[in-house]
């Protein structure tokens, strides 16, 4: 199977998890037993999991391809980039780095202010009206919310491929509940620059072009962080509906360091 998976253009994101009213100003503590996770539909920092979703994609998509994309950056220097708002985005991996490898693997090192959100994907999949198949349509179709969704659930769900082996632990704290993190985003317009992470060729006389598109996938929202050390790990896999052997599996880890803004 031929993903653009980004972690996840699978792109490796969403549950929210909320700490307990104990933490103090200076951000969450890990440490303290006393969480929960909360469906996608709630809504924090002014809009739900699915809707951060698709704002994930489109903070993705916006970002010229190249090895300052984070999704394709291996140390992390670039986890600034297109970065704005209460909300830090963080990528995962891209199958299309490297098709030939079945597991992508990285550590990242990342430094952001105290008081930001993080949002990000666990396992996810985008289909958009620009794309071939078997992520968009075929010429002369019409795709809007219906066959999008359709799209990207096939990704999730079968028969293309299953999502497997959800994990996340933050300073070796195992979140638990993943399943319940699964987003399905609106319909969400998005802008591609030359060159972009989706390999559509924008036409000479234009510096970008706009599409819309429909993502899955599962994602988690952590609220902000205590100032200092924490380290994030993310894996996921997509696997063969019928064999359940791996087709694409993903470990990535970030090296957080919380800073207070200057």
């Amino acid at each position: 199977m031929n993903t653009k998976t980004v972690s996840g253009l699978v792109l490796v994101a969403g549950c929210l998890l909320f700490a307990s009213a104990r933490a103090g100003p200076g951000g969450w503590d890990p440490g303290d037993p006393d969480r929960a996770v909360i469906p996608p539909r709630a809504e924090t920092r002014g809009g739900s999991s699915e809707e951060w979703s698709a704002a994930w994609w489109q903070w993705a998509l916006t970002i010229p391809d190249g090895p300052a994309h984070p999704l394709y950056d291996q140390t992390g220097e670039h986890c600034g980039v297109g970065q704005h708002g209460g909300v830090w985005f963080l990528a995962g991996t891209s199958a299309d780095e490297d098709p030939d490898t079945p597991t992508l693997e990285v550590t990242r090192a990342c430094t952001l202010p105290t008081g930001k959100a993080i949002f990000f994907p666990i396992v996810n999949i985008a289909c958009s009206t620009l794309e071939a198949p078997p992520f968009g349509p075929l010429p002369g179709e019409v795709w809007g919310d219906a066959e999008l969704s359709a799209c990207a659930a096939r990704f999730i769900d079968g028969p293309v491929a299953l999502v497997r082996g959800l994990r996340v632990s933050l300073d070796d704290r195992s979140l638990k509940q993943l399943d319940a993190c699964r987003a399905r985003s609106p319909l969400f317009r998005f802008t591609l620059p030359s060159p972009n992470i989706l390999g559509v060729a924008v036409p000479e006389a234009q510096e970008t072009v706009e599409g819309q598109a429909v993502s899955d996938g599962y994602y988690v929202m952590l609220p902000p962080l205590s100032a200092g050390e924490h380290r994030l790990e993310v894996r996921g896999k997509f696997v063969d509906p019928d064999t359940h052997e791996l087709v694409f599996g993903l470990d990535v880890a970030y090296d957080l360091r919380v800073v207070p803004p200057e």
